[in-house]
């Protein structure tokens, strides 16, 4: 199971939902030694939901390149920091948000962003699916 997947269980969130989000792109902003940039925030902006891994530590720049192209500071972002640990943290806000929620975390975390994450946003509870929560605890 992929920390997107647990930290979207989680919250209880599908990242395809039904007539908001037909696609879903995972990416990463780093690229390892050796290895070509990508450009990461294509995909992101050509996508309805984007789980981005390894990008807490780039907070800012990943901020400043979705908005300066064009995606609305307002996107609903989670961070989920050390998803299905038992230290596991869950952090609401906006992509405008997006470096005082990294600077909050501090361990690893995947950042969740797009309009299926709004009702998530609006209830600052926990909704995960009980079911899967306890599948989650037990892997």
């Amino acid at each position: 199971m992929t920390a997107a997947t647990a930290a979207s269980a989680e919250l209880g969130v599908s990242l395809t939902r039904r007539g908001l989000a037909r696609h879903v792109v995972f990416v990463t902003p780093r690229a390892g030694k050796g290895e070509r940039e990508n450009d990461w925030a294509a995909s992101v902006l050509a996508a309805d939901t984007a789980v981005i891994y390894m990008g807490a530590g780039l907070a800012e720049a990943i901020r400043a390149e979705l908005i300066g192209r064009g995606k609305p500071e307002a996107t609903p972002l989670v961070l989920v920091e050390s998803a299905t640990l038992p230290e596991q943290r869950t952090l609401r806000g906006t992509l405008a948000d997006l470096p005082a929620l990294a600077l909050a975390a501090g361990g690893p975390a995947v950042l969740l962003l797009g309009e299926v994450l709004r009702d998530a946003l609006a209830d600052r509870a926990l909704v995960a699916i009980p079911e899967i929560r306890a599948c989650l605890r037990r892997a």
